[in-house]
């Protein structure tokens, strides 16, 4: 990665490898793994989307639209679906992680919306990678397919 330029050879120094190879062997990063194999893996996409601004703070009046700017970190697709990842790197205060999902899930609906907007295609999964617990959280799963609850 330091010779690609992905990564500084400072950057390096922060990581830990363990992290990296717990993820490979992970479910998601095999799947992320064939999705890249197939041309099917998207990173660091920017979008905007614009929202009313009443969605963005219910206090705000009128009929205002602001913008909404980010980066989606990964997606990809399997199977004619889409599947959005985004990593954390924050610490983790509950085993399972729903705290991440609580804290996040409002960031990755508004990925959806822009992803399901450019694309025309239904985004099926919504997962956050936390790299503190070194496994996946399911904002949207294949059985909440729908749900836009978080």
């Amino acid at each position: 990665m330091v010779r690609t330029g992905k990564l500084s050879s400072t950057d390096i120094e922060y990581l830990d490898i363990n992290d990296f190879l717990i993820f490979l062997e992970s479910s998601l990063g095999k799947r992320m793994t064939k999705a890249s194999m197939e041309g099917n893996l998207w990173r660091e996409q920017p979008f905007t989307l614009a929202i009313s601004a009443r969605e963005a703070n219910p206090s705000w009046k009128g009929n205002k639209t602001v913008l909404v700017q980010g980066t989606i970190d990964a997606y990809f697709e399997e199977e004619g679906r889409y599947v959005i990842v985004d990593y954390k790197t924050d610490c983790v205060y509950t085993l399972d992680g729903s705290d991440l999902s609580k804290k996040y899930g409002r960031q990755l609906l508004y990925y959806r919306r822009a992803l399901e907007q450019v694309t025309g295609r239904k985004v099926e999964e919504m997962i956050i990678y936390s790299i503190a617990l070194g496994k996946e959280i399911f904002v949207l799963g294949p059985r909440e397919c729908g749900k836009d609850s978080v």
